[in-house]
C-alpha cells in the first residue's frame, strides 16, 4: 500500500501548487490594450504604447515569479495576452518593432532565468479565439501563427 508522499516502488511524490494569471490580493498586474483603442493612434504612437505595456508585463511577470518563489508556488500559468494583441491582424508586431524591443527581450529572459534558477514550471495557453480544427482556412492560419 503507498504510504502518503510516495509510491509503493520508492519514488517520491511531489504535488506542486500554481497560480493562473492573476493576482487579486498582490498589486502584480499584467496590462493589455483593444484593437480600438491601438486602432486612433499612429502606428509610430501604437507601437510605443505597446512597449510600454510590454515592459510592465515583463516587470510583473518577474514579480509574479518572486512571489511563487517566496511562498514555495511551483508552477505559474503566464496569460497568453502578456504580449498584447502580437498577432492581431491589423495591429501584429515583432520585439524588433517595438522601441527598446531589445531590451524587453532581455527582461522577458530575466523571467525565464529566474525560474529556472528556482525551479518554477510556467506555462501558457492560448486564448479560447485559437481554432485548429474551424472549418475556415484563415482562422487556422491565425491559430497556427498564434501559438508559433
Amino acid at each position: 500500500m503507498p504510504t502518503e508522499g510516495h509510491f509503493s516502488h520508492g519514488l517520491e511524490i511531489m504535488i506542486r501548487l500554481g497560480l493562473c494569471c492573476q493576482f487579486r490580493d498582490q498589486p502584480i498586474k499584467f496590462a493589455n490594450t483593444t484593437a480600438t483603442a491601438l486602432g486612433k493612434r499612429s502606428r509610430a504612437d501604437a507601437l510605443e504604447k505597446l512597449a510600454r505595456l510590454c515592459a510592465a508585463n515583463a516587470d510583473n511577470l518577474l514579480a509574479a515569479l518572486r512571489f511563487c518563489a517566496r511562498h514555495a508556488i511551483g508552477c505559474f500559468r503566464v496569460s497568453s495576452q502578456i504580449l498584447p494583441l502580437k498577432t492581431h491582424p491589423q495591429h501584429a508586431y515583432d520585439m524588433a518593432d517595438l522601441p527598446g524591443g531589445e531590451e524587453i527581450v532581455g527582461q522577458f529572459r530575466a523571467c525565464g532565468a529566474f525560474a529556472r534558477r528556482h525551479q518554477l514550471r510556467t506555462s501558457l495557453h492560448p486564448d479560447q479565439f485559437v481554432v485548429l480544427n474551424s472549418p475556415r482556412p484563415e482562422v487556422v492560419d491565425a491559430a497556427v501563427k498564434e501559438l508559433e
